[in-house]
C-alpha cells in the first residue's frame, strides 16, 4: 500500500487522516500533515426496519403505443355525438371535468390506461402501435458511440 500524499510504500502501520474533509491513508511521516481520524469500536449494526423503496417503471414506458393524430377533436366530437357531457364523461372516467377539457384541446396527453378507458367508453381507437422515426440501417447497432451523441466543429483559426 502506498502513501496518499508521497506515493511511497506504507511501512508499518499505515495512518488515517482527515485533510480538508477527506479521509486519506498515509505512512507515519506525512500523518503530521492532517488530524488523525479517531477509531471508534465497530457497534453491532442493527437489522433496518424500513423496507427498501422500489420503484416501479411507469406503464407507459414499457409499452409502445402511442396517440394518434387529432386526438382530442375525436373525443370531443364522439362524446358530443353521443350525448355525454363533459361533467358526466369526466365522472365515468374517474377523472376531473378540467383533465378532459385539456385532453379535448390537446393541451395534454392523456396516459395509456386513460386512453384505454376513453376507447372503451367511447368505442373509439386512440392508441397506434408506435413506430420507429428513424429506420436501422441494414446492421444492427449495439452501443452508442461519441459520434453518435456528439457533433464536431472545427475551429477556424483567427487571423
Amino acid at each position: 500500500m502506498n502513501c496518499e500524499i508521497c506515493g511511497k510504500p506504507i511501512i508499518g502501520t499505515p495512518k488515517k487522516i482527515v485533510i480538508e474533509k477527506t479521509v486519506l491513508t498515509v505512512c507515519a511521516e506525512c500523518a503530521k500533515y492532517g488530524t488523525p481520524v479517531r477509531q471508534q469500536a465497530p457497534s453491532a449494526k442493527k437489522p433496518s426496519t424500513r423496507r427498501p423503496l422500489l420503484v416501479k417503471p411507469s406503464p407507459d414506458l414499457l409499452q409502445s403505443v402511442d396517440l394518434v393524430e387529432g386526438y382530442g377533436k375525436i373525443i370531443k366530437d364522439t362524446r358530443e355525438a353521443m350525448g355525454i357531457t363533459r361533467e358526466v364523461f369526466a365522472r365515468m372516467l374517474g377523472e376531473k371535468e378540467s383533465v378532459i377539457r385539456r385532453i379535448e384541446l390537446e393541451e395534454m396527453r392523456p396516459t395509456i390506461d386513460l386512453a384505454k378507458k376513453i376507447e372503451k367508453i367511447l368505442k373509439v381507437k386512440l392508441l397506434k402501435p408506435l413506430q420507429e422515426e428513424y429506420p436501422l440501417p441494414h446492421f444492427q447497432k449495439t452501443s452508442l458511440t461519441f459520434g453518435d451523441v456528439v457533433v464536431l466543429r472545427k475551429r477556424e483559426k483567427n487571423e
